[in-house]
This record gives structure tokens, C-alpha cells and sequence, in this order.
């Protein structure tokens, strides 16, 4: 395999991943907007020194979010996904426009909607 094509498939397959994960953040943002949407006032951090019913009110209540507040993706986490896969995605177009013109129709290329 030429080192063309295999620079392109690991480009590739770096943006798959790199989509992924930034798909797995937006997922949970969103968990936590509707619940927040819903109703604000719902969600109650588990205390450990609370009495059971309570912590686990507390637990139940952030399990509908999948995931627990303190571990929410910070701006920094967010920042981090978009420009990976931002890179990820400029690596592929780089990727794709060193085959020559002749060969890019006879390979599919990177799906882009823009």
C-alpha cells in the first residue's frame, strides 16, 4: 500500500475517533441541559454524610444524567475535543489532496457536508 493511502486511512481513522469522543461530550452536555432545562431544581449532589434515602435520592437523580457532576466535561475538556477533532479533520483533507486528481475518483474521500 502506498504511503499515501496509508497516511489517508490513519487520518481518517484518527477523525473517526476524534469525532467520537467529542460526540460522547456533546451527548452528555446535552443529558445535562434537558434534565437542567426540565427542572433546575432537581438535582441534588450526593452528601456521604446524609442518611442513606437521601443519597441515594441524590444518586438516583445524577444517574438520569449518566453522568455524575463532578465528573461534567469542564470548558477546558470541550476546548480540547473541538480542536482535536478540528486537526483531526484538516489532517484528512491534507491527506486526501496529496493523491493525485486522476486517483481521488476512483477512492471515496472525506464526507463532508460544508
Amino acid at each position: 500500500m502506498s504511503e499515501i493511502m496509508q497516511n489517508y486511512l490513519a487520518a481518517t481513522k484518527d477523525e473517526r475517533t476524534a469525532a467520537d469522543e467529542l460526540n460522547q461530550l456533546t451527548t452528555a452536555i446535552a443529558n445535562i441541559s434537558a434534565v437542567l432545562s426540565e427542572d433546575p431544581m432537581r438535582l441534588i449532589l450526593p452528601n456521604p454524610n446524609a442518611d442513606i434515602d437521601r443519597r441515594e435520592l441524590a444518586l438516583h437523580e445524577t444517574r438520569r444524567l449518566k453522568i455524575e457532576p463532578d465528573k461534567w466535561p469542564t470548558y477546558s475538556q470541550i476546548v480540547a475535543s473541538v480542536t482535536k477533532f478540528r486537526q483531526a479533520k484538516d489532517k484528512t483533507d491534507q491527506a486526501w489532496l496529496a493523491f493525485p486528481r486522476d486517483h481521488r475518483e476512483l477512492i471515496v474521500g472525506p464526507d463532508r457536508e460544508d
